[in-house]
């Protein structure tokens, strides 16, 4: 039985944790973390950092677009926005989630703010509240692609003057991302993990 990818080690200590480490320091008023039930440990990695809002997830095999729906669903009616990060981007910093908000607090009567790096679009997502409705209408994997295409002309992109932030889906991305960390030594090659989030 393979590690699950979101407990793999990063930075002494895991993936998920750099990421909650990094909201936590952000300027985002709070956050909440859908999480998948099935993971073995994950829940126990969370609670570590006192996390105060979370979900968990039974389904999350039917893909992002489930996983949206329930962070949504406690989402309190005075939020003004949304934002979405993904915990399989360790190398998220609390730089990029301060400076999509700082635009988003800039720019008046923006529907959606997109981080773009060199040019390419990426993370932080983040959505006023009046495209929430659309949210809930969203299916399968490809999380809000869809909304995002639709409201291309209308959305604001700001960059991040960096190279892109580096999903890790395979064992190989791990790798490579620790050997760019300068820690590939702690990678050995009979690594194994899941995929599931």
């Amino acid at each position: 039985m393979g590690s699950p990818k979101l407990l793999l080690p990063y930075k002494n200590e895991s993936l998920i944790s750099q990421v909650i480490q990094q909201v936590k320091y952000s300027d985002l008023d709070n956050f909440i973390i859908v999480i998948n039930a099935k993971v073995e440990g994950l829940l126990q990695e969370v609670q570590n950092h006192r996390v105060d809002h979370f979900v968990l997830h039974e389904e999350s095999h039917l893909g992002m677009a489930s996983s949206i729906k329930k962070g949504l669903a406690k989402i309190p009616d005075y939020v003004a926005g949304v934002m979405f990060l993904l915990g399989d981007q360790p190398g998220m910093t609390s730089g990029e989630i301060n400076r999509v908000l700082a635009g988003y607090k800039e720019k008046k009567n923006v529907p959606i703010l997109q981080a773009t790096y060199l040019g390419k679009p990426g993370h932080p997502v983040l959505f006023d509240r009046t495209i929430m409705p659309l949210l809930y209408e969203i299916e399968g994997d490809i999380g809000a692609k869809n909304i995002l295409r639709q409201y291309k002309e209308k959305m604001k992109y700001i960059e991040m003057e960096k190279e892109p932030i580096p999903d890790i889906d395979t064992i190989e991305d791990y790798r490579s991302v620790m050997e760019k960390e300068g820690t590939h030594e702690s990678v050995n090659r009979s690594t194994r993990y899941e995929s599931r989030r």
